[in-house]
């Protein structure tokens, strides 16, 4: 999930594989803060963590 400064909230859902994953808002934002939230992971068959290479915004 994604969540803002200004209360607007965005539900993400990301592939599993490794590589990119571009979210577009609906519209144009603008904030001093967001907020990325891991709301569900799984168990995966080796480790017992969430990887995250890289969060990034343009």
């Amino acid at each position: 999930m994604l969540s803002t400064d200004q209360g607007d909230e965005f539900d993400l859902n990301c592939s599993d594989q490794m590589g990119y994953v571009r979210f577009t808002f609906p519209n144009p934002i603008t904030v001093e803060r967001l907020r990325f939230k891991i709301t569900e992971v799984y168990k995966g068959w080796k480790y017992d963590d969430t990887a995250v290479c890289e969060v990034s915004f343009e």
